[in-house]
């Protein structure tokens, strides 16, 4: 039986990976119900289709995905940080480049409205 080395944990470290954990979910169930209700929304019965309403949905649906990739990242990251006291940099930074990017993409989506 392999035993992990004991790491030298900052002060609050296992706090913060609990809130990393906590708002990850977070960001998960939100983003997960406002694309439901804004595909059930856009695609209910009595609402004129449009070949632009596809394209929107597809983006914000694109953007939506990204979003909740960053949350799961975030969740892996909160529950290594929990296990081993420190954060993992390359989840970090991946999360830091995925989130701008998918509001970029929910951003353009919304624009493609107009």
């Amino acid at each position: 039986m392999a035993v992990r080395p004991k790491t030298a944990d900052l002060p609050g470290s296992k706090a913060r990976g609990w809130a990393s954990l906590i708002a990850s979910v977070l960001v998960i169930v939100v983003i997960c119900g406002i694309a439901v209700f804004l595909g059930a929304a856009m695609f209910a019965p009595g609402v004129r289709f449009t070949p632009g309403n596809g394209a929107i949905f597809g983006a914000l649906a694109i953007g939506f995905a990204m979003f909740i990739a960053g949350g799961v990242l975030g969740v892996f990251n909160g529950i290594g940080q929990i296990r081993t006291g420190r954060r993992s940099k390359p989840l970090t930074i991946a999360i830091m480049v995925i989130m701008p990017m998918a509001f970029v993409v929910v951003l353009f989506g919304a624009l493609l409205q107009r």
